[in-house]
């Protein structure tokens, strides 16, 4: 029998591309880094409130150094310089931190001011036996303040009358028993988001 003859293919055509989708929206920026101190040049972005506050090199995070807070005092801080953060609609700062000697119910806090008639309030505290499980320990830390309508908003405690932008600092405090109750502090990063 004669063999049929074969069907040509058709001559191809462009192969038509995908449909074109809208335009991805452009990625958020990150966060923008203020600061980021682990204590290897001394106090860098921090001021001591005297001798119950100091470097440390025996006890560290990374790195060779940490802050060491003692004791209940008024020297029992280490405070930051006043920053302008009306960039920002929040902020975040993470360390890490280690209790040594601390009693059961003693703490430790991070405190904020924005440079108004408030003063320093407390943003959030750390108690040995509720937030701190074991003494020598390193634990991991992120305090978040998210600035709304004129309020900072610290892990849903609102801070009424204290809106200003213009002059934040923060502090970490000591608040235990005495000298050879110890909170070290360390890899501190503050950004603006």
């Amino acid at each position: 029998p004669t063999p049929a003859s074969a069907t040509p293919d058709p001559t191809p055509g462009p192969t038509p591309g995908p449909t074109p989708g809208p335009s991805p929206a452009p990625a958020a920026s990150g966060p923008t880094l203020i600061f980021f101190d682990g204590f290897e040049n001394g106090f860098d972005y921090f001021t001591d409130g005297g001798s119950d506050a100091s470097i440390n090199t025996f006890r560290t995070y990374e790195g060779t150094a940490s802050l060491r807070l003692r004791d209940n005092s008024a020297s029992s801080v280490a405070t930051t310089a006043a920053y302008d953060v009306s960039a920002f609609s929040a902020l975040e700062v993470d360390f890490h931190y280690l209790a040594r000697n601390v009693e059961n119910g003693k703490k430790f806090a991070l405190d904020f001011n924005d440079g108004g008639s408030s003063g320093w309030q407390i943003a959030r505290e750390w108690v040995m036996g509720t937030d701190i499980l074991a003494s020598n320990t390193w634990y991991p830390e992120t305090v978040t303040f998210i600035h709304a309508n004129g309020v900072w908003n610290v892990g849903g405690n609102l801070f009424n009358g204290v809106s200003n932008k213009n002059a934040f600092q923060f502090r970490f405090r000591c608040d235990a028993l005495v000298n050879n109750d110890k909170i070290f502090i360390d890899s501190v990063t503050f950004q603006g988001l």
